[in-house]
């Protein structure tokens, strides 16, 4: 399968030095690029999608076309801006937006109805991990519960709560059990990335696991030099 390199500001990179990024990113990438590299700008970080080089995406959106929904972004916003990837259950909206599971699978079953490339993020705290293995492939198997497996625009983004942004990722034996134990559960087409505290020193090693098909990075992706340097490990 082949590897893929997501970009997620979060809420960290300033509106114009965004706009700035995406644009010099498109002229330093090449068309294989495209279905390979991807970026999630906050909201404002944005510019219309004309981007042939890479696939723009959006952090998060309100599961509905339009309406009453003051500060939310909906589909019609996406539809305008021709923008049709998304970011669901990202660790920080569920525990600081508090969005609970049933209100992931009213998004993810509103913007699967769209056909939107889904980016389905899961993992564990550390409370859970140092239960043990066990413990841990319990709450992932109930994460993945939540929506439909067999979706062929899903990508599902391992993202164990305790590495990020902590400058301490998991160890390459904890990835590769956690990976091979996911791949067993998601059906064989489905990508499966890695993130957490994921940078240039450690992004390679990562990548050479089989069972990782891609990283999803936070700050290190935040400096386009650091981003180029790990999508040149693809």
């Amino acid at each position: 399968m082949t590897k893929i390199a997501m970009a997620n500001f979060k809420s960290a990179m300033p509106i114009f030095k965004s706009h700035a990024y995406l644009e010099e990113l498109e002229k330093t990438l090449k068309p294989q690029h495209f279905d390979r590299v991807f970026v999630f700008p906050d909201f404002l970080g944005l510019l219309p999608n004309s981007f042939l080089h890479f696939t723009l995406g959006v952090q998060n959106a309100y599961p509905r076309d339009c309406g009453a929904f003051t500060g939310e972004i909906t589909s019609q916003h996406l539809e305008e801006l021709k923008i049709n990837t998304l970011l669901i259950g990202h660790s920080e909206r569920r525990a600081l937006l508090k969005e609970s599971p049933s209100f992931l699978r009213e998004k993810f079953d509103f913007f699967k109805s769209k056909n939107f490339k889904i980016v389905y993020c899961i993992g564990e705290e550390l409370t859970t991990r140092e239960k043990g293995f066990k413990a841990v492939k319990e709450f992932l198997n109930e994460q993945l519960e939540n929506i439909d497996l067999n979706y062929p625009n899903l990508v599902v983004a391992y993202e164990p709560i305790w590495a990020i942004g902590t400058k301490k990722s998991a160890s390459l034996e904890d990835i590769y059990l956690t990976h091979g134990f996911l791949k067993q559960v998601l059906n064989q087409k489905t990508p499966l990335l890695y993130g957490g505290s994921v940078n240039t020193q450690n992004a390679k090693e990562i990548l050479g696991i089989d069972s990782v098909d891609g990283l999803l990075i936070g700050s290190a992706s935040l400096e386009l030099e650091n981003f180029k340097t790990i999508i040149s490990f693809l």
